[in-house]
């Protein structure tokens, strides 16, 4: 029996299916990656000492 992995179609559509917009909204401001942000401005300087 073989498997096929999903797409990301797929992903996408099984993630919008178990979404709680308000937990998005409150969960956007936790975690920081925006521009400026300290996760940004991390995985930058990260990158660098690679």
């Amino acid at each position: 029996m073989t498997e096929v992995a999903p797409t990301a179609a797929d992903v996408q559509a099984a993630l919008v299916a178990v979404a709680v917009p308000a937990d998005a909204s409150h969960l956007q401001r936790f975690f920081k990656t925006g521009p400026g942000s300290t996760a940004r401005a991390t995985s930058s300087s990260v990158c660098a000492y690679r």
